[in-house]
């Protein structure tokens, strides 16, 4: 067998173009030139190239993800001319992949044992040395990048310049939040620029707010935070954002806001530990997952999962490790550079390494536990921070409940707590007596061993005999024993003496407890007689417990026990007659199947946390998983569960197939069903399926009429009454509009009139007047509105200003209780200052009289 083959294959850029060019080098093998799939491959490559990797111990525990590998390539080529061809190369951050092994048949190529990026290309000597790295060195660089500026609005005020913007994923609870606008009270909880699915909870120290308004997106985040300055916050609550991740809270005075938060939107809200995974990686720039890959993991973990990133210094790579490992899965880089993700279990090696150097670096403790949390607390507030309405359940501030410490003195008309006696009596006698009953208790808690000693010997004796003798050895044995059930009940009638000894024992030793502490008026000495009479009746006791063994011994299994051995056997032969089953056990985890039949039923039970049907040819497929019954074709799929879909309400669902339960919606769908009874059917219904009794009253609104849908075919002559127009519904508009004006001092002169019909006697006239004026200084002006010759409104203008000076006023007058017919509408004014030179005028003058009707 020849050496093994070394195929490199790298696009570094043309340092003229910026262009990237292809560069296949070669080496090892036995056949030269080297020409392997259509291409040919520059020699060079002199030996074998050494992969560096590592196996993480950090924090006290192995690390759950991919540890770069890292390579390097020596590549000496035949000539000067070659080397500097390649050396005009820029070979940082190139795509590489290296193949290694056996000589390839025509048309194929080495398997690919390593793909990355190039770090550095150093020449020396007439040799260029190619380092890279695997794609996972990418993910350890920071994830935080975005900042805010600090220019206002929702960059911040000008102290949180610089600041990084925390990002959500997934479910987080108890985010806190930051005053982005202290003046409007509005609080961000992360990145204004990412959406948020939802705000599920906002508290104030702890106290969950009394109602939310949520604030739809308005066309654009600035429009957006504009409206959110501008909404008024219920009292007790607060109005909620999610599009920009912001809050607006009703008091000035909030100390510590914190939200439950369902995270960033971006392409579809997730929120399983690996759908998270593959966000944190796109987040970074990182390579893809392996197809397939994400849907598989979802469905093994699907429980909601996330992550609150705010610190600039966090790493992808980190935050995969912790993500995933919480959930028992692990985060690995293919050979071909794309991710995986792995659950956690013991199988067969699957590679092997020889080992060229050991060392000990550091030691560490075994590890024996593992802390595992739900739902990551964001914020842990001392009970100094928290609302008195989170630590009091009725409101009671701490005040009135003082004093509580032991001993404190009270005024009024208590007294000083007594800590010498107890009603009288010295402590340190009562002390004594407390000390003696503790002794006492001791030897009660002997008896109680006793007493457990002597049923574990029943018990052995029981299964010594269920052990060597079938059911009818069984029966045999009791009947043998038929003859000793007179002392069988003698046994009984001892137990029940010594079982009834045994509480007097344990009441009078708590009566002893309750004499002591709340009958003040015994006195030391009759605590020691009771003393001394319960360790009397104990030694009586310990000597029938002694006689109880002896007994015990020698009758072996009483006659109670066989005869309930032999009834359970007989049970179970007469109620089945066939059982089969295979299970499997791992660390107490139990998967398998049962088939059961008594002749009359059969039974067939499945164990298991997945349970699937899929067809060999693919495509189609039924699994269970998490209570959600999946029926999957190519194309199409039903689910039927509970509380499934990105709201968490859905029952039953239909529609295109999707990657997992947890992200189908209502909006996915064709036919749903939600756990409030809602439903929706995408399709057609035939004539005739829905009837009048199908639609209750209020069932259809505006929003399910298109725009002049209803024609004079859908109603009929006389089918809409007063009754269905509300008041004001109906508006009948009259106006006119004058030019410039010119009014004389002390003259009343009519600007605009009109003449109207009134159509309905119990409507009402709105009459509005917008008028240009301007009144030479000190003059003064009387307004009218007249209906007929009848002055249903005035008003006098003395403006302070010049004639050149000119005035937008408008008037407006209600008037009811005009009979139907023709009115006349006028709007008239009267300037007087008791000089004959002051002078007014108006212009564009709108007289406009509006009749609105039942």
């Amino acid at each position: 067998m020849g050496a093994p083959l070394i195929l490199i294959e790298a696009s570094p850029r043309r340092v003229s173009t910026g262009a990237t060019e292809t560069v296949r080098l070669a080496g090892g093998g036995g056949i030269k030139p080297y020409h392997y799939g259509g291409h040919h491959w520059r020699a060079g490559i002199a030996k074998l190239p050494t992969i560096v990797t590592a196996l993480d111990f950090e924090n006290g525990e192995f690390g759950t993800g991919a540890v770069p590998a890292a390579s390097e390539v020596r590549w000496s080529p035949s000539s000067k001319a070659d080397l500097a061809e390649m050396a005009a190369f820029l070979w940082k951050d190139a795509a590489i992949t290296m193949r290694i092994g056996p000589e390839p048949t025509e048309g194929e190529l080495p398997p690919v044992v390593l793909t990355g990026k190039v770090l550095e290309t150093p020449i020396a000597d007439g040799v260029m040395t190619i380092q890279f790295s695997d794609p996972a060195a990418d993910l350890k660089k920071p994830l935080l990048t975005d900042r805010f500026a600090g220019t206002g609005g929702l960059e911040g005020p000008a102290d949180w310049a610089g600041r990084i913007k925390q990002r959500s994923l997934g479910a987080v609870w108890n985010v806190p939040g930051e005053p982005l606008d202290p003046a409007n009270n509005i609080w961000c909880f992360a990145d204004p620029s990412r959406p948020l699915h939802a705000f599920d909870a906002v508290r104030d120290r702890g106290a969950a707010a009394a109602s939310l308004t949520l604030l739809g997106w308005q066309g654009s985040a600035e429009a957006t935070f504009a409206a959110l300055q501008a909404a008024e916050a219920p009292q007790g609550g607060g109005v909620v954002a999610p599009s920009i991740a912001c809050v607006k809270w009703w008091s000035a005075h909030a100390r510590a806001i914190t939200a439950d938060i369902r995270g960033e939107v971006g392409s579809g809200y997730v929120e399983t530990s690996a759908e998270l995974a593959e966000r944190i990686v796109a987040a970074a720039g990182g390579p893809a997952f392996t197809a397939g890959n994400v849907a598989q993991a979802t469905i093994l973990r699907p429980a909601p999962a996330g992550w609150l990133l705010k610190d600039e210094t966090v790493t992808a790579a980190s935050v995969l490790d912790q993500l995933l490992g919480n959930v028992s899965l692990l985060w690995v880089i293919e050979a071909a550079g794309t991710i995986s993700i792995r659950e956690w279990a013991w199988g067969a090696p699957v590679a092997s390494a020889r080992i060229v150097k050991a060392s000990r670096v550091a030691s560490f403790s075994p590890m024996g536990t593992r802390r595992l949390g739900y739902r990551r607390n964001e914020l842990v507030m001392p009970r100094s921070s928290l609302a008195a309405i989170v630590l009091y359940g009725d409101g009671t501030p701490i005040e009135d409940l003082k004093p509580a410490q032991p001993g404190a003195d009270v005024t009024g008309d208590n007294t000083s707590k007594d800590t010498e006696n107890v009603n009288g009596v010295p402590a340190s006698q009562v002390a004594q007596a407390v000390s003696d009953l503790a002794d006492l208790q001791a030897d009660v808690t002997a008896a109680e061993i006793a007493v457990a000693a002597a049923e574990a010997q029943i018990a052995d004796l029981f299964a010594t005999y269920g052990d060597t003798a079938g059911a009818a050895e069984s029966a045999a044995l009791a009947a043998s024993h038929a003859g000793d059930a007179a002392a069988s009940a003698t046994v009984a009638s001892t137990q029940q003496v010594i079982a009834t000894d045994a509480a007097a024992a344990a009441l009078d030793s708590y009566n002893l407890t309750a004499s002591i502490v709340a009958d003040q008026s015994d006195t030391i000495g009759t605590l020691s007689a009771s003393v001394s009479s319960q360790a009397s009746a104990l030694a009586t006791l310990e000597t029938s417990f002694a006689s109880l063994n002896t007994t015990v011994a020698s009758h072996g299994v009483s006659i109670s026990q066989q005869t309930t051995a032999i009834t359970t056997l007989n049970g179970n032969v007469a109620t089945l007659f066939g059982r089969w089953s295979v299970t499997v056990n791992v660390n107490g985890h139990v998967t398998g199947v049962a088939l059961n039949n008594n002749g009359q039923t059969g039974a067939f039970a499945v164990l298991a946390d997945v349970f699937s049907v899929t067809s060999p040819s693919g495509g189609y497929g039924l699994t269970w998983v998490g209570g959600i019954l999946w029926n999957r074709g190519p194309s199409n799929s039903v689910l039927m569960g509970h509380n499934f879909g990105t709201s968490n309400d859905l029952l039953l669902w239909a529609g295109p197939t999707p990657s997992s339960p947890a992200n189908v919606s209502k909006g996915s769908g064709v036919f749903w069903v939600d756990k409030n009874g809602s439903a929706q059917f995408g399709g057609s219904l035939p004539p005739g399926s829905v009837g009048n009794n199908e639609l209750a009253n209020g069932a259809i609104t505006g929003v399910k009429i298109g725009n002049l849908e209803v024609t004079n075919a859908k109603i009929g002559n006389l089918q809409v009454g007063t009754s269905k127009i509300g008041f004001d519904a109906v508006t009948k508009i009259n106006y006119v509009e004058t030019g410039l004006i010119y009014i004389n001092n002390n003259v009343q002169v009519t600007i605009a009139s009109l003449t109207v019909t009134k159509d309905e006697a119990d409507s009402v006239l709105k009459i509005t007047v917008h008028s240009n004026a301007r009144l030479q200084d000190n003059a003064r002006r009387t307004n009218y509105i007249y209906v007929g010759g009848t002055v249903v409104w005035s008003s006098t203008t003395w403006p302070a200003g010049d004639d050149t000076t000119w005035s937008t006023e408008a008037y407006k007058a209600v008037v009811a209780g005009l009979s139907a017919g023709s009115h006349t509408i006028s709007f008239r004014t009267t300037l007087f200052n008791g000089a004959t030179t002051n002078f007014s005028h108006m212009s564009n003058t709108i007289l406009e009289v509006e009749e609105r009707k039942r």
